[in-house]
């Protein structure tokens, strides 16, 4: 390991570590994160490339465009040298040579909008989909997201099916007859169980159907909970249970065993909309497990659990800063060393006093019984 403090890694180290109180965790993780780190280095490479190339770069993508077949050998080959400065390779699964002219689109966007339940019905401000329609539609997007390896084309036919379009500022309704929306909630509670990946979509388009009733919400959420809970995808489960209190039912996967399953996941969300669940139930046995893992992770790893600490705290009418003074044996006649995690708890406590929550309001009042 070279830990010499002029290596571009070390370098990115030392500045985190100037905003973590000097203590180290090695790089950033997260979306944002990378997205940063990913520039840092990238903007390096991009200085020397660029000297003899004219390309578009988006995060970690790189389209070149060249006069020749050999230009666009030599690019690649360029582009791999720098990139191996910093001990990272070209994804070769996404690497390719494409000859012009192109279509101007995905050819799979094309598609999909050309299938002819909706072709040519810009102007109809509602069309209404039959149950073979819907059908042949969906067969038709799982079909060309297994032939290209994208299921991006999933997610982008639910959403056709399943909001309102825009076109020329007016508002198109796309809308499914019983026997279709029957049909579509069953096949998406099927593919949402074989993908749990596509809960977003389901959440953000499906449930919002009309017609959609809490019951068909429930057996969705039941079901994803268990297949979470089997594949440890908490996201799942946290969302499984976010439903059950928005949508105002009890779920029946998990039981009286929700609160233990959520502290063994250690996961923030999980177990913030565990406590909630046994908040909105009237679960006391529950809820005192929540409350004792809060106060763990308090003092054990609160940068990491801070939102779902603070929320618990904020709910219980607790102070999250003064029972670790009376916890540490603080007096009025021995001063103690404020330490940076009080410090941090202190800060925390003026959110509290102020009455500030990252519950949003309307959901929050449901999490009362």
């Amino acid at each position: 390991i070279n830990r010499g403090d002029r290596v571009w890694y070390n370098k990115i180290d030392k500045c985190v570590r100037n905003i973590k109180y000097m203590e180290t965790n090695g790089l950033l993780i997260g979306p944002h994160a990378s997205n940063l780190l990913s520039e840092i280095v990238l903007t390096a490479v991009d200085s020397k490339l660029s000297k003899k190339y004219k390309y578009i770069r988006n995060i970690g993508d790189y389209t070149c465009y060249v006069q020749t077949s050999d230009d666009a050998e030599k690019f690649l080959t360029d582009l791999a040298k720098e990139l191996r400065k910093y001990d990272l390779t070209l994804n070769i699964k996404k690497t390719r040579i494409v000859e012009l002219p192109t279509a101007a689109g995905e050819d799979w966007i094309n598609q999909l909008n050309s299938f002819p339940a909706f072709c040519g019905r810009a102007k109809e401000k509602e069309i209404e989909l039959t149950r073979k329609e819907v059908k042949a539609f969906l067969d038709l997007a799982l079909n060309l997201a297994q032939r290209k390896d994208d299921f991006a084309v999933i997610t982008y036919a639910v959403k056709m099916l399943s909001s309102k379009s825009d076109d020329d500022d007016e508002k198109r309704k796309v809308k499914l007859d019983t026997s279709a929306l029957r049909w579509y909630l069953s096949r998406m509670h099927h593919l949402l169980l074989a993908y749990p990946y596509l809960v977003h979509v389901v959440d953000g388009c499906v449930l919002k159907m009309e017609g959609v009733e809490v019951e068909d919400i429930k057996k969705m959420g039941d079901d994803l909970y268990r297949v979470g809970k089997e594949k440890r995808l908490w996201e799942a489960c946290s969302y499984a249970l976010y439903w059950s209190i928005e949508y105002g039912y009890e779920p029946e996967a998990g039981g009286d065993n929700i609160a233990e399953e959520a502290v063994r996941s250690e996961d923030c969300i999980f177990m913030l909309l565990a406590y909630l669940r046994a908040r909105k139930d009237g679960d006391d046995a529950a809820k005192d497990k929540m409350v004792i893992k809060a106060k763990e992770l308090r003092d054990k790893d609160f940068e990491r659990y801070w939102l779902f600490v603070y929320e618990v705290y904020r709910f219980e009418g607790e102070v999250l800063w003064h029972e670790r003074d009376n916890a540490n044996g603080k007096s009025k006649d021995k001063p103690k060393k404020i330490s940076r995690l009080d410090k941090i708890l202190g800060q925390f406590e003026c959110l509290r006093e102020a009455g500030i929550s990252f519950i949003v309001d309307d959901f929050s009042e449901k999490c009362n019984r």
